[in-house]
């Protein structure tokens, strides 16, 4: 199973993957978690070097982060055929300068052909 996760700003995803991957554990699955944000923040320090400033990904050239997560996600696909099940997290949209934007072109979500999509969300007040 292929599950896309991901949550709106605030909520404590990181808790809800942990618990699941321990609860799969307990009863004999095994899951691969995959971050797409922690792939291609290694992806742009690899090629930004220095002048990469994490939390300043999205003042980055649009086309430059997505010409990283098309190579990530061809490396996706690779990785996806060694796993029964994985949980892929990553942001849809981002909330930036006032505008919403996609994360990611979502012809590349129609190539992981994920069973499930989920969206968490917690602290809806703030």
């Amino acid at each position: 199973m292929i599950v896309f996760l991901t949550a709106i700003s605030e909520t404590d995803k990181h808790k809800f993957i942990e618990e699941t991957m321990s609860l799969a554990k307990k009863n004999g699955i095994k899951i691969k978690y995959i971050s797409l944000g922690a792939l291609l923040m290694k992806q742009l320090e690899a090629d930004l070097g220095a002048t990469f400033v994490r939390k300043n990904v999205l003042n980055i050239d649009e086309e430059f982060r997505a010409l990283g997560m098309k190579n990530i996600i061809r490396s996706l696909k690779e990785e996806m055929k060694k796993h029964e099940h994985i949980i892929i997290s990553g942001h849809a949209t981002f909330f930036w300068k006032k505008n919403f934007t996609n994360a990611f072109n979502w012809i590349y979500l129609k190539e992981i052909q994920p069973d499930l999509f989920i969206t968490l969300i917690d602290n809806t007040d703030s």
